[in-house]
């Protein structure tokens, strides 16, 4: 019994652990005592080692225990920091002495001594309010890094999935493969307890309820990591899982002060000057708590940059002034660093000064003058010749009258920041100047008497010579892109006009309307792809999936409040047929007419590498009666599908959020039956119309995905419009991971060989649901921009 009894506490432990939020929130942090938890480094390398093993709920035990370790650790830096700077104030073991020595020499000595007095108090206190051996808990670059890459995060995410999918998805819960100690032994009374041990705290769907795990920690990376492109595509999938909720998609990490800026800001912009207010008081207050924190964290080890420690010979004040400015220069740095957003290239200028430029304005409408006044004044303690917030301080006095007015004054604790702040700029230039200690400042603001004449001289003559090189090697560059698109845009061009008009490869397909008919490059119309029975054995799948849940999180008009729309993929489609829900027959059309279409673009196209799938929706689009009358918007606004559409610039940015991998779309239409729903081309300021196309049965309208076609789809103004929409890609990497398990599904229900399918090929390995892509393996991405 007691290898038994031993397995069922490791299992209430791990309980207890998953239990807690995967983010290593302040409250945790504050309360876990770090002394008590490995330091952060071991337990994310335990946690990685873990993941590589595919051993779940470890990767889950020590990715959250590395989370609240680092948090605890910094916490307890914090509180022991601010604790220790008043010790000389209070430590009784140290006196003054009461004979005081006499002359300026003696006096000078005597304050060195009291100064390193002070200094001996401090690190005392510190001794004995961190933790023995607090060394060990300081992180190096490369792991900080990953922390702040939020790498855990990512690590979590798969586990948070892999743990319910192995504790609770096999079918066989007498043989679990997920054991925390050694073997876990076949025990029909044994197994039951251990999940509900392991899951405790759960009560109807485990699933459902450890979901919100899964995508928070995905949701929570993505954040501050954009360009990932498999978290991306995780992202996706999660959102058409049922039993996932817009709430669940919160940012673990997310900035005190920086949610209720924006909160405050959104409310401002929206006319709402109370909430605004009140919003961005509590911003200010956060920023306080977050600017007190970040400068006690500069307070740690000298950071020999580029010495060797063993070369490093400075006497005792040339080491001291190396340390201490390296420590103001980071608490000067917190200003970046409160500034900035995780996903942000910059940190939102002037960030401070910007919370009164907003406040005194959000009073004003409020009608309170007085917090008007006060804020503008301290805004102008940073900008004092702003002449916009001068005309506002002049009105705002003038209405309240100058008597009541002029005894109002900037906030006492900016114009103590301010103080503060200014004192350790002058330290730092200081600093520069004589010693060649770099400093760059963080502030706008700065005025210009803090900075030492002479160095002021020489950062202009940087700066202007620095702007002149930019201004050369821009203009250079410019004349090089140029020349380039313009190569480019010829090949381009000319490959386009040969490329197009191969073989239909079906039978009974025939061009309606070629790129020259369309009045523009790469775009086709082709008939026949389908017939009447089959538009309507796959405009009813459509209807039987939706019925069944059609996995947009009840956004049943994600486009326009004038129309509802669902869809459902190919592999759902599949899935539903194979659970009895919808019928298997239109499913396994829905899988075969999309490899059809594939192959049509790939030989009209004269394609060279083959085209994978990236993206597959069928989906339908329905007028709401009562919200027809004066509408004005369309149901697809005009976009492109591999870039970001710039209509007044007339220009399309290739970079994401935009699913840049994308080369070629299609859609084929179910029906014709409905008012409205033209498919239509622009130019690219994306109101000239080059082209329209009236959808009908088995009509299909190819093109490529780039910024020669822009196209929106007109409002359905009765009636249901239905199609299929297919996005394709040359690369592989992004082929559409849906398709690799809707291939693996074909062949387990219809016995089917690899060879004799018509999709591209596909790992053997059948997957019982999407989940999302490990970590160390690259992954693909996908994409939903329905036509």
């Amino acid at each position: 019994m007691a290898p038994r009894r031993l397995r069922l506490l490791l299992l209430g432990v791990i309980a207890a652990q998953i239990s807690l939020p995967a983010a290593a929130a302040s409250a945790v942090g504050a309360e876990a005592d770090p002394a008590l938890l490995p330091p952060a480094d071991m337990l994310l390398a335990a946690g990685a080692d873990s993941y590589g093993r595919g051993d779940w709920g470890a990767v889950i035990l020590q990715m959250e225990r590395a989370l609240r370790s680092r948090e605890a650790h910094r916490a307890r830096q914090v509180h022991c920091r601010l604790l220790c700077s008043d010790a000389n104030r209070t430590d009784a073991a140290w006196t003054d002495s009461p004979s005081q020595p006499t002359g300026a020499r003696q006096r000078r000595q005597l304050d060195d001594l009291r100064f390193f007095q002070r200094l001996l108090r401090r690190a005392a206190c510190l001794r004995r309010c961190l933790p023995d051996g607090a060394s060990r808990y300081q992180l190096g670059e490369e792991t900080e890094l990953e922390f702040s890459k939020r790498s855990p995060y990512n690590y979590l995410q798969v586990a948070y999935f892999k743990f319910i999918d192995v504790i609770v998805g096999q079918p066989d819960l007498r043989r679990p493969t997920l054991c925390l100690a050694g073997t876990c032994e076949e025990d029909a009374r044994f197994l039951p307890f251990s999940v509900d041990a392991a899951l405790a705290g759960y009560s109807g769907n485990e699933e459902i309820s450890k979901l919100d795990k899964a995508v928070a920690a995905a949701h929570t990376f993505f954040v501050a990591n954009p360009d990932h492109m498999e978290m991306r595509q995780n992202l996706e999938y999660y959102q058409m899982m049922a039993g996932v909720k817009e709430s669940d998609f919160v940012d673990l990490e997310a900035k005190p002060h920086t949610q209720e800026f924006h909160l405050g800001v959104s409310y401002y912009t929206e006319e709402q000057p109370q909430a605004a207010v009140l919003h961005l008081e509590k911003a200010l207050e956060e920023y306080w708590i977050a600017d007190t924190g970040c400068r006690a964290l500069c307070e740690g080890p000298y950071d020999y940059e580029g010495y060797n420690y063993l070369e490093y010979t400075a006497d005792l004040y040339q080491a001291i002034v190396d340390h201490y400015l390296q420590v103001l220069s980071c608490k000067q740095a917190c200003v970046t660093e409160l500034a900035s957003e995780p996903g942000r290239e910059k940190p939102l200028e002037d960030f401070l000064p910007s919370h009164f430029n907003y406040l005194q304005f959000a009073y004003y409408n409020s009608g309170d003058y007085e917090k008007a006044i006060e804020c503008a004044k301290t805004y102008l303690l940073f900008f004092p010749e702003d002449e916009v917030m001068k005309q506002n301080l002049a009105y705002y006095t003038a209405v309240l009258g100058e008597h009541l007015a002029r005894p109002l004054k900037p906030r006492e604790n900016v114009q103590a920041y301010r103080r503060r702040s200014l004192v350790e700029k002058e330290l730092l230039f200081f600093g520069y100047d004589v010693f060649g200690i770099p400093f760059v400042d963080p502030d706008t603001w700065t005025p210009e008497v803090v900075i030492p004449k002479r160095l002021r001289e020489k950062q202009k003559v940087e700066r202007e010579t620095a702007a002149r090189i930019s201004e050369e090697i821009g203009n250079l560059m410019k004349e090089i892109e140029t020349l380039v698109e313009e190569k480019t845009k010829d090949s381009t061009d000319m490959s386009k006009l040969v490329r197009e008009g191969g073989p239909l490869v079906y039978e009974g397909l025939s061009i309606t309307m070629n790129s020259k008919l369309l009045n523009g490059s790469q775009r086709v119309v082709v008939d026949g792809v389908l017939s009447d029975e089959e538009c309507r054995e796959l405009q009813r799948l459509t209807n039987a999936a939706a019925s069944a849940g059609d996995g947009y999180r009840g956004k049943t008009s994600p486009h326009t409040p004038s129309e509802t729309f669902y869809g459902v993929t190919v592999y759902k489609a599949l899935k539903l047929g194979q659970e009895g829900k919808v019928p298997m027959r239109g499913a396994y059309l829905y899988y075969n007419v999309t490899e059809k279409v594939r192959r049509l673009m790939e030989s009209y196209f004269r394609l060279d590498v083959p085209l994978h799938f990236s993206y597959s929706h069928l989906v339908c689009r329905t007028a709401i009666d009562e919200k027809q009358e004066d509408r004005t918007d369309p149901s697809h606004p005009v976009h492109v599908d591999n870039c970001i559409l710039n209509a007044e610039a007339l220009e399309c940015v290739k970079e994401p959020p935009a699913y840049t991998f994308r080369d070629y779309s299609a859609i084929l239409y179910l029906n014709g039956d409905f008012e409205g729903g033209t498919f239509y081309f622009t130019e690219l300021d994306a109101k000239t119309v080059t082209a329209e196309v009236q959808p009908q049965c088995g009509r299909a309208v190819g093109f490529s995905s780039g910024s020669e076609n822009p196209h929106g789809v007109k409002a359905v103004t009765k009636g249901q419009r239905c199609a299929i929409a297919l996005w394709f890609t040359l690369d592989p990497r992004h082929g559409e991971r849906d398709r690799v398990q809707a291939d693996d599904l074909v062949r387990m229900l219809f016995n089917t060989e690899e060879t004799e399918l018509p999709p591209e090929q596909a790992t053997a390995t059948q997957a019982p649901l999407p989940g999302p892509t490990e970590v160390p393996q690259p992954g693909s991405t996908s994409g939903k921009d329905e036509l």
